[in-house]
């Protein structure tokens, strides 16, 4: 793609180089067997690797590292044409990234991230172009979804600025500026809001800058440090959609349970048991299920082998919401594990009660058989 250009001809652009990456992540499976997928794909893919402008131990890396293939170049409004890759996680992620450079004023940049943050028609290009790719890649999905669950973030990566500035003099010069291109908004905002943009703001070196907000974040560094950034939120956004899911998945089992249990209260015991019975097992593997499936997303990746990486996740969680997602599963986790012994409970008692009346009989028919003078 051509660079969009600065407003005035000859002149210097004031982000003489950048980049604008879009992520749509989307909740395709409930795991993906990436050895299958990358039989499937062959030389086509790739295993990801955490880049780092900055060294890092060798351990720092993803478990199983997820695969990544090139897709499809994609046009938009006859006026961006981005370069597109796909990020298979094997907890059931797909990330599509939208990649195009940018050089131009302040203003072009926020008027790009107006148009494409949050778009729907963008967002249902990229979920055509994903589906098309995962019809033949059906084999390598466990127990996937008819309807995908989605998480798109923005971010706004500046290279090079025609008049060097360090991260934090930057901020306070175009905090109003950086606000409105998070927000995607072309109108000025208030002190109050572009405050709030500018509290999630993070430095390593003098010259760099991160401020990162629940939708978007803006970066301030070399095309690697950038890339290294964006890798960091990326996986962010990936827990998070993993726990939204998890979320909807035990909201539609939690109340499917307390219905059967209303239904069963006008049944007799012994059937209401066997009803119970049922569902304690359904109950009991979605449990299993998502434990495993939560100790997966949150062990592939961890960062405390580096302090600011640490730090970037940590500010991204906490913009996302990722750790009030978190506590939001784990106590639905709790409730289920509740009910699952309440019915548990419920089963052994009829059981017992059952087997009092089956000795009940078997006495009352021994002394019967005594009273006619009968052996048994």
């Amino acid at each position: 793609m051509t660079e969009i250009s600065p407003s005035i001809a000859g002149a210097t652009p004031e982000i003489v180089s950048g980049v604008a990456l879009l992520y749509y992540l989307h909740e395709v499976a409930e795991a993906i067997n990436l050895e299958q997928l990358q039989r499937l794909l062959g030389s086509e893919s790739s295993k990801a690797r955490l880049a780092f402008k900055h060294g890092v131990p060798s351990y720092l890396q993803f478990q199983n590292p997820p695969l990544v293939i090139a897709g499809e170049p994609l046009e938009w409004q006859g006026r961006y044409r981005f370069q597109s890759r796909m990020k298979f996680y094997d907890y059931g992620v797909v990330s599509v990234t939208l990649q195009t450079p940018f050089s131009g004023s302040w203003g072009e940049f926020i008027d790009l991230s107006a148009e494409v943050t949050g778009n729907p028609d963008l967002q249902a290009a990229v979920a055509g172009a994903l589906d098309r790719r995962l019809e033949r890649l059906g084999a390598a999905l466990i127990k996937p979804n008819t309807n995908h669950m989605v998480e798109d973030y923005a971010i706004f990566g500046a290279h090079r600025l025609c008049e060097s500035r360090s991260g934090p003099d930057l901020l306070v010069e175009r905090r109003s500026e950086i606000a409105r291109l998070l927000r995607g908004e072309r109108a000025a905002l208030s002190e109050v809001e572009a405050s709030e943009v500018a509290a999630g703001a993070l430095s390593y070196q003098p010259e760099d800058l991160l401020v990162a907000a629940w939708n978007a974040a803006f970066v301030l560094d070399t095309p690697g440090g950038v890339e290294a950034t964006a890798e960091i939120l990326e996986f962010a956004n990936s827990q998070l959609l993993e726990f939204r899911y998890y979320d909807a998945v035990l909201d539609a089992e939690l109340a499917a349970v307390y219905d059967e249990m209303e239904i069963g209260r006008g049944a007799i015991r012994l059937f209401r048991s066997y009803r119970y019975r049922k569902t304690a097992r359904r109950l009991n593997a979605l449990y299993l299920d998502i434990s495993e499936l939560t100790e997966k997303s949150e062990n592939s990746l961890k960062f405390f082998g580096d302090l600011f990486a640490s730090r970037v996740y940590r500010l991204a969680a906490q913009k996302l919401g990722v750790n009030e997602w978190r506590t939001l599963v784990d106590r639905k986790r709790q409730s289920a594990t509740v009910l699952y012994r309440s019915l548990i409970d419920e089963v052994s008692a009829a059981r017992m009660e059952f087997m009092e009346f089956v000795i009940v009989l078997i006495l009352a028919f021994e002394l019967v058989m005594s009273l006619l003078g009968r052996p048994l």
